[in-house]
């Protein structure tokens, strides 16, 4: 789902035997604003704004789902070495509408 327009589609990811898992803010705001959402950063307390959301596509969707968050709390250069050494492929949705991929996936 494109974060800036829910209920428009943003990418269309091909999969095989491959899961894809997306964390983003817009998904659940604790206010009508939107300056507040669930994905919370233990370091500050406070809820992460660092990427619009992260798409990630892992082996299983329990280490998507898991990348998936925790990269929404991770610096771009700290992500890409994550998701080079654990072979998984980052989707990133940045605040100013733009998109970085990082990784790749086994074929």
């Amino acid at each position: 789902e494109d974060p800036f327009h829910p209920g428009r589609i943003a990418e269309r990811i091909a999969l095989d035997n491959m899961a894809v898992a997306t964390s983003g803010g817009y998904g659940t705001l604790f206010d009508a604003a939107g300056r507040f959402n669930h994905i919370l950063d233990p370091a500050t307390g406070t809820t992460s704004a660092r990427y619009a959301s992260v798409s990630v596509i892992a082996p299983t969707a329990t280490v998507a789902d898991g990348l998936s968050t925790a990269f929404s709390l991770m610096p771009l250069e700290a992500t890409r070495i994550v998701a080079e050494q654990l072979k998984v492929r980052a989707h990133f949705a940045l605040p100013d509408g733009g998109r970085v991929i990082q990784g790749k996936v086994p074929v």
